[in-house]
């Protein structure tokens, strides 16, 4: 894997691209030592579309995204995620749905926890049945913050 490192409005993110796309997009940070740094074309893409998505003048990603090492049910979470309209939410019941199996809105928080690539697949926008927002990965402030961008109040 071939690393980046991306400063935005929600801190440092680290990304990291296999075969030309991304793989990786996390809040955690530095980039492992003796990893492969470079300046690829498709960390060009995902900055420029990261800048707007901030800005508010995007709402979706073109950048490619290649999921790495999950089973079948956290890709078709991942899949489904992707299909959450922005500046919206659903519960992981409903995310389960969507994946396949009404029945697995647990197995949905799992695969939501597995996500790494922040942002590009959206598990911001996959709240508690009762609407409250539950696990992130990057913490509760970045996945609140996400939302009131997309609902249009900005990251304040």
């Amino acid at each position: 894997m071939i690393y980046h490192t991306i400063d935005t409005p929600i801190g440092k993110l680290t990304a990291g691209s296999e075969a030309g796309a991304i793989s990786l997009l996390s809040l955690a940070g530095d980039i492992p030592q003796g990893a492969q740094v470079a300046p690829l074309p498709v960390f060009a893409q995902l900055e420029r579309e990261l800048r707007d998505y901030f800005a508010g003048r995007i709402e979706d990603f073109s950048t490619p995204v290649r999921v790495l090492g999950h089973t079948g049910w956290e890709r078709r979470c991942y899949n489904a995620m992707r299909m959450i309209p922005y500046g919206e939410t659903i519960s992981y019941r409903q995310l389960a749905l969507l994946a396949g199996n009404q029945n697995a809105a647990r197995a949905a928080g799992m695969a939501c926890k597995k996500n790494d690539v922040l942002i590009l697949i959206p598990c911001h926008r996959v709240v508690g049945s009762n609407g409250e927002l539950t696990g992130f990965a990057a913490g509760l402030d970045v996945k609140r913050r996400l939302l009131a961008l997309e609902r249009g109040e900005g990251l304040y």
